[in-house]
Parts: C-alpha cells; sequence; structure tokens
C-alpha cells in the first residue's frame, strides 16, 4: 500500500477506472524497485529503533542508512541491497548491529571506480541470512573493490563468483599468486577456484590433484600465449581474450592481422600433453569406426567434438582460419593424427607450437603459488 501511495504522490503512476497506469515507461519495474525500497526503510527504521533504544548513539548507523535508501532509488539491485542489509541489521542485537553497519559503510565507501558496479551484489550477499559471517565477508570484499592493482574486469568477475559462493576470498589472499597471475586467472568465468582450494586443503587427494593439474596445465597455456602472442603470431596483434563467438562459444584469444584486410582471427590454446593428444585423437578413430567404445575414450572424443565446434565458430566470415596452440612434444605419429584430423574436420586451422619446458615450468609456478604438492604419485600432466 505505502507503493502505491507513494508512486502516486510522485506521479509516477496514475489511477484510472480500468485499473492503476503507469506514467512512464518501464512502471512495472519501477513498482518493484519502489517496493523494495520501502520495505529496506522499515527495516532500517526497525534497526535504528534497536540501536537507539540500547542506549547507543545512532549517527553513524543514521548515516550509513540514508547512503544506502540514496543509493536504492537509483537501481532495483540496489533496492534489494539496501533491503537485505537493513533486515540483517534489524535482526541483530544493537551493539552487533552498530558493527555490521559500520562495516557495510566501509566497504560502501571504499569502492573505486568501476567496482561500485559490484556494491549492489556484495551488499544484497553481506545481508543474507545464511551468511555465517559478515563481517568477516565484508572484510574480503572490501579489500577486493578497493586493491589499486587489481584489473576492473578481474574485480567484476571475483566479486560476482564471491555473491554465489565460487570462491573464498580470504583463501584466495592466502595464496601466493602474484597480482600478475590473479588478474590473469580471476578475468576468467571458467578458472576453478573451489576445485584449487579443495586440491589444496587435500593433498592427499590424488583424484582432485590430477583434475587441478590439468586445469593448471591449461591456463599455464593460455597465459603463454597471451604473453607471447607477439612471437607466436608474427604480423598479428593481440585483440581479444575469451571472445563470445557468433554461434554461441568462446575462444581463448582474438588476434587481427596489422596489414592486407586485417582480418580478426580465433585463438584456442590446448593444455594437453602429448599422451592426451594421443588418448583423444585414437579415440576420436574408435568413435568413427564400428568398435565399441568406453566411457573415458567417449568424454575424450567429445572433447575433440567441442573443439571443432570452437573452430567452426571462429572461422566464419567475416574472421579468417584460426589458430589452436598446442605443445611441441606430439610424438611423429600423433603429430600426423593431428594434421589428418584437422585436415579431414577444420580444413585452414593453422597450429602453433608452445615449448614443453615453458610449459611446464609455467604450471609448477602455479602450483608453489597454491601451495599444492609437487610429487604426484603415478606421473604428473
Amino acid at each position: 500500500m505505502k507503493t502505491l501511495e507513494r508512486m502516486l504522490a510522485e506521479g509516477k503512476a496514475v489511477a484510472t477506472p480500468d485499473g492503476l497506469r503507469f506514467s512512464l515507461p518501464g512502471g512495472a519495474e519501477a513498482f518493484k524497485q519502489a517496493f523494495f525500497a520501502i520495505r529496506g526503510e522499515m527495516a532500517a527504521a526497525r534497526a535504528l529503533g534497536g540501536i537507539r533504544g540500547a542506549g547507543i548513539a545512532t549517527q553513524e548507523a543514521e548515516k550509513t542508512l540514508e547512503a544506502l535508501k540514496l543509493l536504492a532509488a537509483e537501481s532495483q539491485e540496489m533496492a534489494l541491497a539496501y533491503g537485505a542489509v537493513a533486515r540483517r541489521a534489524a535482526a541483530l542485537p544493537a551493539d552487533k548491529a552498530q558493527a555490521y553497519l559500520a562495516a557495510v559503510e566501509s566497504l560502501r565507501s571504499s569502492a573505486r571506480g568501476a567496482a561500485k558496479a559490484t556494491l549492489p551484489g556484495l551488499l544484497h550477499r553481506a545481508g543474507a541470512p545464511s551468511l555465517k559471517d559478515p563481517l568477516a565477508f565484508m572484510k574480503e570484499a572490501e579489500w577486493l573493490v578497493s586493491h589499486p592493482e587489481l584489473d576492473a574486469e578481474a574485480v567484476v568477475e571475483l566479486a560476482s563468483k564471491a555473491v554465489k559462493g565460487r570462491v573464498d576470498l580470504g583463501w584466495l589472499r592466502s595464496t601466493g599468486l602474484t597480482m600478475d597471475y590473479l588478474n590473469f586467472m580471476a578475468r576468467n568465468e571458467k578458472t576453478a577456484w573451489k576445485l584449487f582450494q579443495k586440491a589444496a586443503a587435500e593433498p592427499w587427494n590424488v583424484v582432485v590433484q590430477r583434475r587441478a593439474r590439468e586445469q593448471l596445465r591449461g591456463i599455464a597455456m593460455e597465459m603463454l600465449t597471451e604473453r607471447n602472442a607477439q612471437k607466436l603470431f608474427p604480423g598479428f596483434r593481440l585483440t581479444g581474450r575469451q571472445v563470445p563467438l557468433e554461434g554461441g562459444h568462446v575462444i581463448d584469444n582474438e588476434i587481427t592481422a596489422m596489414l592486407g584486410l586485417r582480418l580478426q582471427h580465433g585463438v584456442e590454446a590446448k593444455g594437453w600433453n602429448k599422451d592426451r593428444w594421443r588418448m583423444a585423437l585414437n579415440a576420436w578413430d574408435v568413435k568413427q569406426g564400428a568398435q565399441p567404445i568406453s566411457e573415458q575414450q567417449a568424454a575424450l572424443a567429445d572433447q575433440l567434438q567441442h573443439l571443432l565446434e570452437q573452430l567452426a565458430d571462429a572461422a566464419k566470415a567475416p574472421r579468417g582460419k584460426p589458430f589452436l596452440v598446442i605443445t611441441d612434444k606430439l610424438s611423429g605419429p600423433t603429430k600426423e593424427k593431428l594434421e589428418r584430423f584437422l585436415r579431414r574436420n577444420a580444413r585452414g586451422t593453422q597450429v602453433i607450437e608452445v615449448e614443453e619446458a615453458q610449459i611446464l615450468e609455467q604450471t609448477k609456478q602455479l602450483r608453489a603459488a597454491f601451495k599444492l604438492p609437487e610429487d604426484l604419485s603415478g606421473g604428473a600432466p
């Protein structure tokens, strides 16, 4: 009722014989935003009443809640965040509510530049009843939004994952990742932070260690490809990373020719070692024939099928032919099979090789940063 009264008073809605009519486009969304904001105001009043009733000064808490109220008028997301924070404060004992709101203000005022766009999600998460330690969460979130060396793209991606519980910022800060590594990995939506955290916590778990090593090898290959792009692709310049393609796939990088038609080309960096390539190409051959195929072989063949779909998507005009980056340590027979596979299924794809020694060294550095065991029984990818 209060929402309706406010919108009528502000001229954003008009009562007609046929019902409510919104005077501006997007009126229904504006109604929701006003509804959430008013819920926040009511919860804020309860929170301040509790603090005041305990004989604690409310000036700072009032300033924080008023600032959130003003922000709630800017977007529905911020209105939801305002309500979540206010309700969480109202549910806490007075002294804890005051400390909670002080942490909210510290987080809000610390956001820099593009990081301000992450505040609605972070504050909404900080107000969630399911969050056991909101003060700890906000402390880590404040580190994220105020760090001067974190790229804006990395901040936005990490904030999105932190809100969804897909990365533990406190754990992430405890790793030995350099800022260069962190920025590279953080801006990639596919980075499996929870897997690396689990691997660090379970050094004895060989299955998890192998999965983590495979992931880190892939990241190492992507890093080497991007860093050495000028050397690997003479006559081209790097113009994109994690590029969405028209057919719905994502390619690791995009390079643009500096001469001629200046065509853009997709680059897919595949971190598989020589054994993985050999098994995958053998599995592909088995799948094309009449022989029975195992579950592992089917999975490997499916991965090659996905690669083909990526390359086909990347090759669509007006793009030029794509590049595939691989290790330089394929055996002769495996290299021949790969060439035949690409000739038949992704004609025109250009293969670029990266030194295996560089891949291994980069992967080793990443394992050390995550404090993962170096020696693994049965060998390491």
